[in-house]
């Protein structure tokens, strides 16, 4: 496709790099295929591209594991969020997962699933964040914080959840928004679950009313028709 191939990188120069603590800066000159030059910034964090894993953790008695964290950052200074941080080098797939969750909560999970990834800031960023579900966990330890981490971990029923969002109590917006997040993920989550059994069933089904309606024996011209019919709609 020509309108993607002319956004593609001919060449990348590093023009400079710097590092500053935890946060580093590397500036590059770029050319595209279609001959355009760019300047691009690119952030690192620890010197490295900055992957992180966030975990939704579900205890074996069905609670809900977030913690409370600070962060000067941002306009609230305090965060309820999900366990989460980021890879350690060599760390591959859900090793990141189990081992922050571990760190943050002391719980160890009995089962581990990937969710879903994306970019942190791909204008900026190579880093990419992994979104893992972690079933059935346990207290198996204490909390081991780094030594810039300030955060506490708590345990939320559902029905915690449902006084928090509905209560008479009066809570912070971000809060309230981060609740409704939790309980969307929630429902995603579940659906994402069973997505693949659904519509495995429902391509069987469509199947079998395609071969009644025009008598189709070939199983390769039914999926062929059946795809055809799908895209139509």
């Amino acid at each position: 496709m020509k309108s993607l191939e002319e956004y593609q990188t001919k060449e990348k120069e590093l023009v400079s790099s710097i590092q500053q603590g935890y946060i580093g800066k590397n500036t590059y000159k770029v050319t595209l295929k279609n001959g355009r030059e760019m300047i691009n910034d690119q952030i690192t964090k620890k010197g490295d591209s900055g992957d992180a894993a966030v975990i939704l953790a579900i205890t074996c008695d069905h609670k809900f594991l977030v913690v409370v964290q600070a962060r000067p950052n941002t306009w609230e200074i305090v965060a309820i969020e999900f366990p989460a941080g980021m890879a350690e080098l060599n760390e591959v797939g859900e090793m990141t997962a189990v081992r922050e969750l571990m760190e943050e909560t002391g719980y160890s999970p009995q089962k581990i699933s990937k969710l879903v990834d994306h970019y942190q800031d791909q204008g900026c960023s190579k880093g990419v964040i992994t979104t893992y579900l972690a079933e059935g966990c346990k207290k198996v330890g204490e909390p081991k914080l780094d030594a810039d981490e300030n955060l506490n971990y708590v345990l939320l029923t559902k029905r915690d959840i449902d006084e928090l969002m509905f209560g008479r109590r009066s809570i912070p917006t971000r809060v309230r928004q981060f609740l409704e997040n939790l309980l969307l993920k929630l429902l995603r989550i579940n659906s994402q679950l069973f997505e693949m059994e659904r519509r495995e069933l429902e391509l069987k089904i469509q199947q079998e009313a395609l071969m009644r309606e025009i008598g189709i024996r070939d199983a390769n011209s039914k999926i062929a028709y059946l795809s055809y019919k799908l895209e139509r709609k």
